[in-house]
């Protein structure tokens, strides 16, 4: 699980509450867990990731950079 946030802030971030495939399938593995989609034209078509919380590939890049949702303050048991 990586955390992606509900707002696209940098600090003291929130976990997006969406359960993702969980909602299907009550299993602990799938938690917060969603499809990801193919990259073609992946610079074309933001926003990013499951809930458009980024608007940029630049953006996206600075998530997985500083660590993910960790690295912007969310608690990730």
């Amino acid at each position: 699980m990586i955390g992606v946030p509900q707002r696209p802030v940098w600090t003291q971030a929130v976990i997006d509450p969406d359960s993702g495939r969980y909602l299907v399938n009550r299993l602990d593995p799938l938690l917060f867990s969603v499809k990801t989609p193919g990259i073609s034209n992946a610079e074309k078509t933001g926003p990013y990731m499951h809930n458009g919380v980024y608007n940029t590939m630049e953006e996206v890049v600075r998530f997985y950079r500083v660590g993910g949702g960790v690295g912007i303050g969310i608690n990730i048991p």
